[in-house]
């Protein structure tokens, strides 16, 4: 998203990283990746590599250090903070830039204010997905709202690609929009008003049962948090025995037309955008109402790589996902 700001009113000066977990790379870590980057064809290894090529400025923050990002704002003189995906950053932080701050949102406020709001939009079966730009308040998602927008859902898409639509394209086009109206002084922010949606809270593997159990979901709907989260947890989906040591990955989707999967049912497919399905390869079936999730192992290691390769591993049986929805 800095590369973005380009083209917006004004003149980008850094960015910061507001971590609160002292994770930030070291200056080997820092050349390792910039040696991966030169081999990987990607134009950039890290925000900091980022940061140089444009001739932006650049600092990392603990989010517990409020002081640190005060000065550091004030030494850049700052006159508008854009943040995205971050920790909430304290309005005293904030007293030297002239404009205050703005936070892109992906969830149309008041809808979904938390951390983890794409996954629970999902998990809802939403037909949009939103984004919003607000005023940073001490509220967590909760200043006054200075644009939003919504996209229609598109299914079976990875984070990934989620992000890019949502943040990289509609979010981006709004924060322009807004920039100008902050600038031009006609910005008319308004103040947000209830939900009746929980907050967004970030889900564990572990909890994913409780969270959103199986049996309240649509095969859609599953299919749709398979290609999120970008890998298959076991556990949630009942997967058993020697094949709950693979880890696996959804790649395509089938949908037949009545409650039950058949040969002769009138289905519908939809695969993954990153992956195809190769014949022969181990796979396993999960089959929930009427759509079936077809699994293809993500990493393969020890003897499971070498059957799968000499292809003694074929298609597995159909295990069922949730008895209590079918």
């Amino acid at each position: 998203m800095p590369l973005a700001f380009a083209d917006f009113p004004g003149t980008p000066v850094g960015v910061i990283v507001w971590d609160g977990n002292h994770t930030f790379p070291g200056r080997y870590s820092e050349l390792l990746r910039r040696i991966r980057c030169l081999f990987s064809g990607k134009r950039y290894a890290s925000l900091k590599h980022l940061c140089e090529k444009n001739q932006l400025r650049y600092a990392e923050c603990d989010k517990r250090d409020t002081i640190a990002l005060k000065n550091t704002l004030k030494s850049w003189n700052a006159e508008l903070v854009i943040t995205s995906g971050c920790a909430i950053v304290p309005t005293a932080a904030l007293s030297s830039v002239r404009f205050g701050g703005i936070n892109l949102h992906p969830s149309k406020l008041p809808d979904w204010r938390g951390a983890n709001p794409l996954f629970w939009q999902l998990a809802s079966a939403q037909n949009q997905w939103g984004v919003t730009v607000h005023v940073l308040s001490d509220q967590i998602d909760g200043g006054k709202i200075i644009a939003q927008t919504t996209v229609n859902r598109i299914d079976g898409l990875s984070r990934q690609q989620i992000t890019q639509i949502l943040e990289g394209e509609a979010g981006v086009a709004l924060l322009k929009k807004s920039v100008q109206q902050i600038g031009a002084g006609t910005a008319t922010p308004i103040t947000q008003p209830s939900t009746t949606t929980p907050y967004a809270r970030r889900v564990e593997i572990k909890d994913l049962a409780n969270a959103v159990p199986l049996a309240t979901l649509e095969p859609t709907t599953v299919w749709n948090l398979l290609r999120f989260l970008g890998h298959v947890p076991n556990d949630w989906l009942g997967i058993q025995g020697w094949q709950s040591d693979i880890h696996w990955q959804a790649c395509k989707f089938t949908k037949a037309a009545n409650s039950l999967l058949s040969n002769t049912g009138k289905e519908t497919e939809e695969s993954g955008q990153d992956w195809t399905l190769e014949p022969g390869r181990l796979t396993i079936d999960l089959v929930h109402r009427n759509g079936r999730i077809t699994l293809i192992p993500k990493r393969l290691t020890g003897l499971y790589w070498l059957y799968d390769k000499l292809g003694r591993c074929r298609h597995s049986s159909s295990p069922t996902i949730s008895r209590a929805g079918r």
